[in-house]
C-alpha cells in the first residue's frame, strides 16, 4: 500500500498554485485575508474560531486541547494504523 496523490490531485494543486499567488508573487497553498502566506498564529487561530463553532454541536469536544499539533499527531496515528508503516507516516508529515 504505496499512499500518493493521484494525478487528478496534484494538477488541482499545481492550478491552485498559480492562482494563489502571495502578493510577493511567491505560490503559497494557503494564503489569509491579506493575500500573504499564513502564518503559525493565523492557523491558531483559525483552528480556535472552528473549535468554538464545533462545541456548539458537539460540547466534549470544549475538553479535549485541540491544537494544530494534536491534529497533525491524530492524523499522523490514523496513517499508522492504516498502513503499519511509519515510513508513511514520514513521508505524508
Amino acid at each position: 500500500n504505496r499512499m500518493s496523490l493521484t494525478d487528478t490531485c496534484v494538477a488541482l494543486l499545481e492550478n491552485w498554485m498559480t492562482v494563489r499567488r502571495s502578493r510577493e508573487g511567491v505560490a503559497r497553498l494557503f494564503l489569509n485575508r491579506n493575500g500573504k502566506a499564513i502564518t503559525r498564529s493565523g492557523v491558531d487561530y483559525l483552528l480556535k474560531k472552528y473549535v468554538k463553532i464545533a462545541i456548539k454541536r458537539c460540547p466534549s469536544i470544549g475538553r479535549k486541547n485541540v491544537t494544530p499539533h494534536t491534529l497533525r499527531h491524530s492524523c499522523a496515528m490514523r496513517i499508522l494504523h492504516e498502513h503499519h508503516d511509519p515510513a508513511q507516516v514520514a513521508r505524508f508529515l
